[in-house]
């Protein structure tokens, strides 16, 4: 009865280390899944944070663009104006030329109206 007991004794620490090992690969295996779940979750936010950045680049550039183009159309019109300008200044000038150039007709002219009046 001893050596049965004895056999039973040693089968049941062979089944207690048997299922010790098997609750170690258990916690092995959860612990390698957990690690594993941690570094996809850290591959995530990097590449959330990469398309961010690059999302922020992208939008940078298009600023970047919508000002150089803005400039320039404010460029194109600051040179309308000034040939505006140029072409208002040149007019005026003949127009003030012309009236040099017909003021003497006019005061003789006038002159002239004045005498006959004065004769009237």
């Amino acid at each position: 009865m001893q050596v049965l007991a004895q056999l039973n004794c040693q089968q049941c620490s062979v089944e207690l280390e048997r299922r010790r090992k098997e609750q170690r690969e258990l916690e092995q295996q959860k612990n390698l899944v957990a690690k594993n779940t941690a570094m996809i979750e850290n591959q995530r936010r990097h590449l959330r944070e990469a398309m961010s950045n690059e999302e922020e680049e992208r939008e940078k550039i298009e600023l970047e663009e919508k000002k150089k183009k803005s400039i320039s159309n404010m460029v194109k019109a600051v040179e309308l104006l000034q040939r505006s300008i140029q072409e208002s200044c040149r007019a005026r000038t003949q127009k003030d030329l012309k009236a040099l150039l017909v003021l003497p007709l006019k005061k003789s002219l006038d002159s002239k109206e004045e005498k006959i009046a004065n004769l009237r």
